[in-house]
């Protein structure tokens, strides 16, 4: 299996000569890379979130990409244009948490307020809530279920409406008072196919390193409120 996850990831390489994805990552089953300093502080009374951003570095939504094709368990011999890599300088990352913000907010999504914005920094509200991370470890698999569920059918009304968030980790929401709040909204996007799989691969990587059972349970709830349903054998695919 291993050979054949490397024979994989080699194609990709080639075809696209985007920089090598690391197997150790692979390995660790987790995608963690940040590329923003964040800074918490109180300001007039109000818990605020400052976050500073810093240029994008290609080789991270590179390896993002190349594990996104890597897990492409159904389109084996599907060919990704150039175009569908999305590598937005910190000026369309701010303007993306904005603009995100207006169409998101009609679909009935919730975020934290933006207080204010520079070239390079946003000061957003501050949650209370419980990061959707530590949520899925401490809470009993019922209500895991229940989140990652909806949370399914929130990734694919956004890709429905034509759009795609790219960065879909679970340390991306926060659970506060039974709803769901999206936290990072910098690489949204107009959708492609290939775009709306990063959505779903973000995601399904972000959890594996929770234990077996309750990891299963969330990718299988995720898949069922996207619609569709993994077979036993994907399963295992995207966990080994």
């Amino acid at each position: 299996l291993i050979k054949v996850q490397e024979e994989r990831i080699r194609k990709v390489q080639n075809v696209f000569n985007i920089p090598v994805l690391d197997l150790f990552m692979v390995k660790l089953k987790s995608i963690r890379w940040q590329t923003n300093k964040i800074e918490f502080e109180e300001k007039e009374g109000k818990k605020v979130v400052i976050k500073r951003f810093d240029a994008v570095k290609p080789a991270l939504l590179s390896t993002l990409y190349n594990i996104a094709c890597f897990f492409n368990s159904t389109s084996k011999n599907v060919m990704f244009k150039n175009h569908e890599y999305y590598f937005p300088t910190v000026k369309e990352r701010i303007e993306n948490e904005i603009k995100a913000r207006e169409i998101l907010s009609q679909l009935g999504f919730k975020f934290p307020k933006i207080y204010w914005y520079d070239e390079k920094s946003i000061c957003m509200e501050r949650l209370d809530g419980e990061n959707l991370s530590e949520f899925y470890k401490n809470r009993e698999t019922k209500l895991v279920y229940e989140i990652s569920k909806r949370i399914g059918k929130q990734v694919r009304k956004i890709h429905d409406s034509g759009f795609a968030l790219l960065d879909c980790r679970n340390e991306n929401y926060i659970v506060k008072n039974g709803e769901i709040y999206n936290l990072d909204l910098e690489f949204f996007t107009r959708a492609s196919e290939f775009r709306k799989m990063c959505d779903i691969v973000t995601y399904d990587t972000s959890v594996l390193n929770l234990e077996p059972e309750k990891c299963s349970t969330v990718i299988k709830a995720f898949h069922e409120g996207y619609g569709k349903n993994l077979a036993s054998n994907e399963i295992i695919y995207i966990m080994s």
